[in-house]
């Protein structure tokens, strides 16, 4: 569950548009291995949601490959939503079991394994 993201883009929980206390920011920041999946939507400059989902897999994993880790900032990144700076800290050093799924209405989930700490 999480906000749509993509395309035309939603914004999203994980302290973006999220709670206004500090201290319930600072609480949803340190529970960060569970954030907002992408969702990908199809646009007129990219219709094919499915394909855009996992071009930002393959992207994420060429990164891994050079790196050794990917960065939750560097998926928002690709999906044009801005990180906030915990996203600097956690990621993946495996994203074998990521996944473009379907939602039904031209719509892609980037499905994501749990993050980790990577720096």
């Amino acid at each position: 569950e999480g906000g749509g993201i993509g395309g035309g883009g939603e914004p999203a929980g994980n302290g973006v548009g999220g709670p206004s206390n500090t201290s319930d920011q600072v609480l949803k920041v340190r529970t960060l291995t569970d954030f907002d999946m992408p969702i990908i939507k199809p646009t007129r400059e990219e219709p094919d949601a499915e394909k855009k989902a996992r071009q930002v897999i393959e992207q994420l994993k060429e990164v891994i490959d050079m790196r050794g880790y990917a960065k939750v900032s560097e998926l928002y990144q690709s999906v044009s939503r801005s990180p906030v700076l915990t996203d600097e800290y956690y990621g993946w050093r495996d994203l074998s079991t990521a996944k473009a799924v379907p939602l039904g209405d031209g719509r892609y989930l980037v499905q994501m394994p749990k993050a980790e700490y990577v720096r």
